[in-house]
């Protein structure tokens, strides 16, 4: 009743009154996690442009700390329901908090097997990354993703992160080359002109620091050269599919992965000392 009406703070003092109660009602603790959540929005809402940013910053951080001790004592009383683990996800991230966001995000993908609500949650996998790099909390992201990589191991986007996430160039190319590998059935299989797109953008970055990897001594790991060629062979026949050749949308795309694919190919040739 009180969510409905908006009355937030009022929520928070009745679900807080209901867990003197009985603190082992799951629902009640996700309860007053969702009214703290709204009441950080809320006031980062109203204060934006407010001149006591430091004040408004402070009083966030309290909700959201508020929040967060409620939704894992959600997540402890109802491990089962993919809405606590979700709420739990929800505030670590507005927390900045990756560590949080890891143990949530394995929550939800391996103990409810929910991986497909992660791994297509390509802003959320984005956010990760770089708050675990930039953090320097990489290892629970690295473990994440390893074990994704084991339940879903055909998914180029775990090889995706878990090269950004690496701190070596041998760890960066060997993530890059499974992530090539992978994509190109993804490329073959997709449905729509959306997906279409998004499989192409990750194949072009993908070849991009592929092409880098190369400058810096990678030679034709995993087949590279062969790799590359038949993903150009791949993009070339999906756009003729549909009728997509002669557009410029997707010919710049076209046209920056064989040019990558070329580059590979020549540096991989140069390093094996290859001689047509």
């Amino acid at each position: 009743m009180y969510l409905q009406v908006s009355q937030y703070q009022d929520a928070a003092t009745a679900f807080t009154r209901a867990l003197g109660v009985d603190d082992t009602d799951a629902q009640s603790w996700a309860n007053l996690a969702a009214a703290y959540i709204t009441m950080a929005q809320e006031k980062m809402n109203k204060d934006e442009s407010s001149d006591c940013a430091q004040d408004t910053t402070h009083e966030v951080e309290r909700y959201l700390k508020f929040a967060n001790t409620c939704s894992y004592e959600a997540v402890k009383r109802s491990r089962e329901s993919w809405r606590m683990w979700q709420n739990l996800l929800t505030v670590a991230q507005m927390r900045r908090d990756p560590a949080g966001m890891t143990y949530a995000a394995r929550g939800l993908a391996v103990d409810l097997g929910r991986v497909e609500t992660i791994l297509d949650d390509d802003a959320l996998l984005k956010d990760l990354v770089s708050l675990s790099v930039s953090t320097g909390k990489r290892r629970p992201a690295i473990e994440l993703f390893e074990t994704l990589s084991k339940l879903h191991g055909t998914n180029p986007v775990c090889h995706r992160c878990l090269a950004e996430l690496a701190d070596n160039d041998e760890e960066v190319a060997k993530q890059r080359v499974l992530q090539l590998r992978h994509l190109l059935p993804k490329i073959h299989d997709a449905k729509d002109l959306t997906c279409l797109k998004f499989e192409l953008t990750e194949l072009r970055d993908c070849m991009g620091v592929l092409v880098e990897e190369c400058k810096k001594g990678l030679g034709n790991k995993g087949g590279l050269s062969m790799l590359v060629r038949s993903a150009v062979r791949k993009v070339n026949v999906k756009l003729q599919e549909n009728g997509l050749s002669s557009k410029a949308e997707w010919t710049g795309l076209q046209h920056e992965i064989e040019g990558s694919s070329q580059e590979i190919v020549d540096l991989v040739k140069a390093k094996n000392r290859i001689v047509e």
